[in-house]
């Protein structure tokens, strides 16, 4: 019995000599957890932000850009100033080269015919400088060449000044641009006078081109209008049966009237059909000239 209690009185003195370095032991893991729990949520912290950061900026290269096309439509004149108009036909930008070709047709009717233009390109949305080369200019046909454009453009605006000859103050200015989304893209080469003016005459067959493309699509938007108005035409004929008197009367007013609208149909596409025939004429004479 003696030896059982010296033993259990050893054991009891043995835990409270072991208590101190159990209770240093489990506030070390305490403090390694909550550390580490710190440490983690930083951690998590950090990847989340890093992670929203590549995706807001590398969102352009792989969202669709949803912004407003705002380029010039080619083939349609604005006015520069009193007589004096230009007319953008083609614009060709060359990536590698960082540069862009313009033609336009300028028309100059004005009473002063000694009135100089003068040509500025930005680079949007930066409002970047470039530089800007006449390339080529006879009966009309000026050719333009923008350097300097960065890769990642949105825009490019081209100015255009008139001025009387020795006044530093514009008679009037004109601006034309292209969108990145709709600029054609090639490689860029000078050419002689001769290739220029060719390379001209295939611009205005292109345009020609697009118009009767144009005018095709809305005779086949009239022809389907007719469609549906024959439809309706044959829904009111059937519904005639088992009407009383003035009801079908009201329903001959109602085929009238589409009958109407059918004419007024049929004549845009005679209307059409005449414009593409001259555009096709048109296309043969430029033909003519290559």
């Amino acid at each position: 019995m003696k030896i059982m209690n010296r033993l259990m009185k050893s054991r009891e003195q043995f835990q409270k000599w072991l208590e101190p370095f159990v209770h240093r032991i489990e506030k070390h893991i305490q403090q390694y957890k909550t550390k580490y729990r710190r440490n983690g949520l930083l951690y998590c912290f950090l990847v989340i932000s890093l992670a929203g950061y590549a995706f807001f900026f590398s969102s352009n290269a792989w969202m669709p850009d949803t912004t407003p096309i705002t380029a010039s439509k080619l083939g349609e004149s604005v006015p520069v100033s009193e007589g004096i108009t230009a007319e953008p036909k083609r614009w060709v930008y060359s990536p590698d080269q960082k540069k862009m070709e313009i033609e336009l047709e300028i028309l100059n009717v004005s009473s002063r015919p000694d009135t100089q233009l003068y040509y500025s390109a930005f680079e949007k949305p930066r409002n970047k400088m470039l530089d800007v080369q006449v390339m080529f200019q006879e009966k009309g046909v000026l050719v333009l060449e923008v350097s300097g454009i960065s890769r990642n453009f949105h825009a490019l605006s081209l100015l255009i000044s008139s001025y009387a000859p020795g006044s530093d103050k514009p008679l009037g200015e004109a601006s034309v641009s292209c969108d990145y989304r709709t600029v054609a893209k090639a490689e860029i080469t000078e050419k002689d006078p001769a290739g220029y003016l060719s390379a001209s005459i295939q611009t205005d067959i292109d345009l020609l081109n697009t118009q009767v493309t144009e005018l095709t699509e809305k005779i086949a938007e009239q022809e389907k209008e007719i469609s549906n108005i024959d439809t309706t035409i044959q829904e009111l004929e059937d519904s005639k049966s088992l009407k009383t008197s003035e009801e079908i009367k009201s329903i001959d007013a109602e085929i009238m009237k589409k009958q109407v609208d059918r004419q007024s149909a049929e004549k845009k596409i005679s209307d059409l059909q005449t414009s593409i025939q001259l555009l096709q004429t048109q296309i043969q004479e430029k033909e003519g000239l290559l």
